[in-house]
């Protein structure tokens, strides 16, 4: 019984240890420009979009003047 409860402790305080790692690495500085950039990925796809849809709104608009 003694061997199991070691054992709990020990895993208890290797899961506290890796925990402590995982958060260390995510909140490292030099990570920091990594997932500014990953956190505009979706807004920068939105921006693309919509940037592309006006250019080919622009476009079509231009098209019908110069034949008119």
């Amino acid at each position: 019984m003694e061997t199991v409860s070691i054992l709990k402790q020990f895993g208890l305080v290797w899961f506290f240890v890796i925990f402590l790692i995982i958060i260390g690495w995510a909140y490292w500085p030099s990570h920091k420009k990594d997932y500014d950039k990953a956190g505009r990925l979706a807004l920068d796809d939105d921006k693309d979009e919509v940037n592309s849809a006006a250019q080919e709104k622009d476009g079509a608009s231009g098209d019908k003047e110069s034949n008119a």
